[in-house]
Parts: C-alpha cells; sequence; structure tokens
C-alpha cells in the first residue's frame, strides 16, 4: 500500500515538474528520461489489473534508472536491502544480468570489516550462498573457508576442528596442516610390515571416469586402506597419508641400505684377506 500511495505522490508531481510518466495509478510510477528515480510495486490484489503474489510476473519492488534500486543502513547491524521469503524455491533477493560485464547481484564493502554480499542460513539443508553455471565462483585476491582472516588464495580454517589452516600458496602449492601441536595419539609403526603391505599393493595407470585431465598412477583407495588403516572414508586417499607411507617406506628401505653396506664391507674385508694369503701362498711357491 505504500508503494501504491508513493505512486500517486509521483502522478502530482508529475503535474507540477513533468518529470514523472505514471503508466498505471495501480501498478507502477516512472521518471522521464530528465528524472532520476523509477519505482514499480505491487503490494498485491489491489485491484483486478494487478497481478496476485503468486503470480511468477508479479514483482513487489522495481527500480529502472543508473541506479534502479538503492539502500542504505544508517544503524548500526541495519540492512540497506533486506529480502526474505517463506515459500517453496523462493529467492529472498534475485539479480539478473544479460549484459557484458554485469552484476546481477553487485555488493561493495568499504569497511574495516564489512561484507559486499552476505547470506546467512539457519537450516541444516539450507545454503547460505549458491552458485551455478557459468564459472561458479571467483574469490580474489583470497578465499577463505571457516577463516575470516585468510592470508593464502585458499585458505581453510583455523584449527583442529575446522581445517588446521590448511591451504594453496601463491605458487599455487597444496600446503597440509601437519604441526605437531596438531596432532595427538602418537604411535611407532612397524616399518618392515609396511613396506611388505606397500610391496603387495596393486598400482596401476588409470583415468578418472568422465574426465578429460588425462592420465594418474596410483592404488585404489579401498586397496589402500585394507593395507594401512589411515583416514576415515574407503573411496579417498589423504595426500598426508600417502606421502606418510612413502616416507616410511623410504626409511625402512634406508635402514636395509644401511646394514647391506655394513655387509658388503665386511665381506669386502673377508675378500681381500683371502686374495692376500693366496698372493702369499704363490710367492713362497
Amino acid at each position: 500500500m505504500r508503494i501504491y500511495f508513493l505512486a500517486l505522490t509521483l502522478l502530482a508531481l508529475s503535474n507540477l515538474q513533468s518529470q514523472t510518466i505514471l503508466l498505471d495509478a495501480k501498478l507502477s510510477a516512472e521518471t522521464s528520461t530528465a528524472g532520476q528515480v523509477a519505482i514499480e510495486g505491487y503490494s498485491g490484489p489491489i485491484g483486478p489489473i494487478v497481478p496476485p503474489p503468486t503470480d511468477p510476473e508479479s514483482i513487489g519492488v522495481k527500480g529502472i534508472g543508473y541506479t534502479g534500486i538503492r539502500g542504505e543502513a544508517r544503524a548500526n547491524g541495519g540492512a540497506g536491502v533486506h529480502g526474505k521469503t517463506s515459500r517453496f524455491a523462493g529467492r529472498g533477493i534475485y539479480g539478473e544480468s544479460t549484459g557484458p560485464s554485469g552484476f546481477g547481484v553487485f555488493g561493495y564493502a568499504n569497511g574495516q570489516s564489512g561484507w559486499g554480499v552476505y547470506g546467512l542460513a539457519n537450516g541444516d539443508g539450507e545454503w547460505g550462498g549458491y552458485f551455478s553455471g557459468g564459472k561458479g565462483l571467483l574469490a580474489r585476491p583470497r578465499l577463505g573457508v571457516e577463516n575470516f582472516n585468510p592470508q593464502y588464495p585458499i585458505h581453510v580454517g583455523t584449527n583442529t576442528n575446522n581445517g588446521n589452516g590448511a591451504h594453496v600458496t601463491n605458487g599455487g602449492t597444496w600446503v597440509n596442516g601437519s604441526s605437531r601441536s596438531f596432532k595427538t595419539n602418537l604411535r611407532k609403526i612397524d616399518g618392515q610390515q609396511l613396506l611388505e603391505e606397500l610391496a603387495a599393493l596393486d598400482i596401476t595407470r588409470w583415468q578418472y571416469r568422465e574426465s578429460d585431465e588425462g592420465d594418474h598412477i596410483g592404488p585404489m583407495a579401498e586397496d589402500f586402506y585394507a593395507a594401512f588403516g589411515l583416514g576415515d572414508d574407503k573411496k579417498y586417499i589423504s595426500t598426508t597419508d600417502g606421502i606418510g607411507v612413502a616416507l616410511a617406506a623410504i626409511q625402512t628401505l634406508y635402514r636395509h641400505i644401511l646394514i647391506l653396506e655394513k655387509e658388503n664391507e665386511k665381506q669386502a674385508g673377508i675378500i681381500d684377506e683371502i686374495s692376500y694369503q693366496l698372493k702369499s701362498e704363490k710367492e713362497v711357491r
């Protein structure tokens, strides 16, 4: 109803200034090219020609102009524009762009800790933000996941409950959190048994289904889990676990090499002694 009365006000102004064109007293008010503000409002079934609020074409507020609709909040915690929906598949705020380099919804934050666009979901099955189609989501210069102060291009979490600060470096390298302070229940491993399990592991060359990223080399996650019991999902292999198994195997092999080197030195000494004795006997004859 407020928008309807605003339309009537604009109509009165148009009679005085010739800047407002009233398309329909029950539907909309729009400025001329010399005006500055355009508003089209529907508050429900005011009259028979007004689309009902359940009509997909009905619009609560529509703005046309250099800035179609602008909202400004001057109170702490206020919202410049607030959208709400309680209907199935409803959209609290909907933005659409059909022009090149356009923005369906554009948010700008100029404060110390503001949010350009903020989405909040209260239900377990809801999304604070959903991005689909095109190139998905662009975050520049950094993207924080459970991290309000990201220091890297992608920065995940801050503690043992949300990611331990794992991140992608500026050079494109993925770095896992592995500090001693993150870990508990440390235990020794049987290097020889691990080496035997690794030797028996079937390692093949393969490709991911429905992917064009090329070949990979590695074991099946189910086999890896059966051999080492690492992680909590039989379909995935953590890079930390893969590296850990490889390092443990290298350590075990290194110890074997040291033992073999000592045995070789011992055998070489025996051979030298035998050679010396044979040479001495030959000289005596």
